[in-house]
């Protein structure tokens, strides 16, 4: 009972770490300190040369820069990325934070009121008609 304990323990510890950011690739990308790459779980945001790609990197940035995170890490992806959710030290849940200020779209059942809610609003990227997913945008422009 004690070493099961334990492992749980030593799991819980592992999944979730204090880190902080060197940089940003794009609106849900970034790479920590250490040099991680981390890609936030359950949501896309535009791609770097995609339209509002710029501002959805800057506006992951401005949320991040200097800060202390936590991340919770939920395993890899194919590329080898951490994928995670991350968060302020104020609790505040910084994937739902870009989704709900119109810088990137849910992958997340939990999330998707907050997507319909910066649609509605004209948050972010949804002031502007025919936004492309992001998906969609990369099997269009594959070189």
């Amino acid at each position: 009972m004690k070493n099961t304990i334990l492992i749980i323990i030593i799991f819980l510890f592992s999944c979730t770490s204090k880190i902080k950011i060197r940089r940003c690739i794009d609106g849900d990308t970034i790479v920590s300190t250490m040099g991680e790459k981390i890609r936030l779980a359950e949501i896309d945001a535009p791609e770097s040369n995609q339209f509002y790609g710029l501002e959805a990197r800057q506006a992951l940035a401005f949320l991040i820069a200097g800060k202390c995170i936590t991340l919770k890490r939920k395993g890899k992806d194919k590329y080898h990325r951490t994928i995670g959710d991350l968060y302020l030290q104020d609790g505040t849940w910084i994937n739902e934070r870009m989704v709900l200020s119109g810088y990137a779209w849910s992958y997340n059942y939990d999330l998707i009121e907050d997507q319909r809610k910066a649609q509605r609003e004209h948050f972010g990227m949804w002031q502007f008609s025919g936004n492309i997913e992001p998906y969609i945008w990369r099997k269009e422009h594959k070189h």
